[in-house]
């Protein structure tokens, strides 16, 4: 059936910085408004990017969000560390998520949302290379995020616990055929057993690069 509807909203953010030798401290609040997508609210058929049959909700009203963010930084020649923890707070969370039906052999997952919803994590991060030796990278990253509504049931495809680790050498050369630099990449991602209904858990896995 033809669909007509009209979304309205604003967003709003303010934050602070405050600089104090060789760190920096940030803080923010802001607003989200996101009016449901077309395919969240039509969708009725097979997705071949991702094999699954998706059906939409014509009835979805617009996602609001608040988000908290709060940001430590130490930064100095040869040494940068980061920390950024975050808040949000949904209401009319939009998500799709698995029905445990088949349709045509195809897995049925549905868009809805849900009345309230948090979001938590954060993310840490490191890049360090020597003053003795300059070509020298160590980076480090990790990130956790957890989302829940407010019965405290998790959301499909959120993401594990993540950590990101990298020991590149950088060269420099004035000759036109040049190798810029080596790395060796490490990624950790660990079991995600929050999982929602009929959505598949996973286990621990590595990756080297």
């Amino acid at each position: 059936s033809p669909l007509q509807e009209t979304y309205q909203g604003f967003n709003y953010s303010a934050g602070v910085a405050q600089k104090i030798k060789d760190y920096t401290i940030r803080a923010s609040v802001s607003s989200g408004f996101r009016p449901p997508h077309l395919s969240e609210l039509l969708s009725d058929g097979v997705h071949h990017g991702s094999l699954r049959y998706e059906k939409g909700e014509p009835n979805l009203r617009s996602e609001q969000a608040t988000q908290f963010d709060l940001s430590g930084e130490y930064n100095v020649d040869h040494l940068r560390i980061v920390v950024n923890p975050f808040y949000q707070a949904f209401a009319h969370y939009i998500f799709i998520n698995p029905t445990g039906g088949l349709i045509n052999n195809y897995p049925v997952f549905e868009y809805t949302q849900a009345n309230r919803a948090t979001l938590l994590g954060g993310e840490f991060s490191y890049h360090y290379h020597p003053h003795f030796w300059h070509a020298l990278h160590v980076e480090q990253n990790v990130s956790y995020t957890q989302a829940e509504d407010e019965l405290g049931n998790p959301f499909p495809f959120i993401p594990p616990f993540r950590l990101q680790s990298s020991v590149r050498l950088s060269f420099t050369s004035e000759k036109k055929l040049v190798l810029e630099d080596i790395s060796l990449q490490h990624q950790y991602f660990s079991a995600q057993t929050k999982t929602a209904v009929y959505e598949t858990a996973s286990k621990a896995y590595n990756l080297w690069n």
